[in-house]
């Protein structure tokens, strides 16, 4: 039983991802310096791509809020 819960403990253990074989890149001639800048490079698009994802929710739950608190009362 100690065994088979050692097991499953295994295969939910998070296993990290080797850094000089970054799965968001393709297999390319470039040196591990720009093979980081482009993976950096791409992290910084999808932060600030997710950012204006989460102004927009902000503003769109701020009219929704602000309609109902004020669209109710009249």
């Amino acid at each position: 039983m100690a065994a088979a819960r050692v097991q499953l403990w295994n295969r939910r253990t998070f296993v990290m991802p080797n850094p000089s074989n970054e799965p968001s890149l393709t297999p390319s001639a470039d040196s591990p310096g720009q093979k980081a800048e482009k993976v950096r490079a791409g992290k910084g698009v999808v932060s600030i791509i997710g950012g204006i994802a989460v102004v927009f929710l902000c503003i769109f739950v701020g009219i929704i809020g602000y309609a109902l608190i004020f669209g109710l009362s009249q």
